[in-house]
C-alpha cells in the first residue's frame, strides 16, 4: 500500500503540553525508567513512541468533527469482521483505533511511528515485564529529556475521499489479521 502520503518535508514543531512521567522498574534487568503519559485531560488524544525519547502528540480537541468522522468510517468498514470473525465490536474498534493514527500521521521518509498497542519495553535490554512504581511529578516537555513533537494527519487529509476510504479499508483488513492472531494466543 502507498504510504507516502505521510512523509513531509516540515519541520517538526514541539507540542506544547504538559506531561506526566510513569517510573518503571524492568523485572529482567532491574533498570529504572521512566516514560511520559498522556494527559488525562486530553479527550480523543494519543502519544506515539517515534524512536528513542521522541514522541508525536496527536489531538482532537479542535478537529472533533475529523475525529468523529473517522470513527464513523472505521465503524463501518470494520463490518465484515464484526460480523464474519465475529470479533467484539469494543475491543476491535479500540484496538484499530490505537493503530490507525499511527499510521496515518505525517513523519520523515525513515521515521518510525509506533502504536501505543505496541507495549512498554525496557530502554536496556528490551523486556516487557515491568513494574510500575509510580507516577513522577508533571513537567513541560523542555524540563524533559524527551521530545514530544506535534503529530499531524496533513498528507493524509490532502487525500481525495475515495483515496482516504480505500487506506482505511487496507489498514483495517491488516489490523483484523493481527487482531485475528492475537487471539489464537
Amino acid at each position: 500500500m502507498d504510504m507516502t502520503f505521510r512523509e513531509t518535508l516540515q519541520n517538526k514543531e514541539q507540542a506544547d503540553i504538559s506531561v506526566e512521567f510513569m517510573l518503571y522498574i524492568c523485572k529482567s534487568c532491574e533498570h529504572s525508567f521512566s516514560l511520559p503519559l498522556l494527559p488525562e485531560k486530553e479527550q480523543n488524544a494519543f502519544l506515539f513512541p517515534a524512536g528513542e525519547k521522541e514522541y508525536y502528540f496527536l489531538s482532537f480537541q479542535h478537529r472533533a468533527a475529523l475525529y468523529e468522522e473517522m470513527q464513523i468510517k472505521m465503524a463501518r468498514y470494520a463490518y465484515p469482521y464484526l460480523n464474519f470473525d465475529g470479533f467484539d465490536r469494543e475491543k476491535f474498534l479500540h484496538y484499530a483505533n490505537e493503530r490507525i493514527w499511527a499510521d496515518l500521521i505525517d513523519r520523515e521518509q525513515t521515521e518510525q511511528v509506533n502504536s501505543p498497542l505496541k507495549g512498554i519495553c525496557c530502554p536496556y535490554c528490551g523486556s516487557q515485564k515491568q513494574k510500575v512504581i509510580g507516577r513522577l511529578l508533571a513537567c513541560q516537555g523542555e524540563e524533559a529529556d524527551f521530545r514530544i513533537w506535534k503529530a499531524s494527519l496533513d498528507g493524509f487529509c490532502s487525500l481525495p475521499q475515495e483515496v482516504q476510504n480505500k487506506i482505511i479499508i487496507l489498514l483495517l483488513k491488516g489490523y483484523a489479521d493481527d487482531y485475528r492472531e492475537q487471539l489464537k494466543k
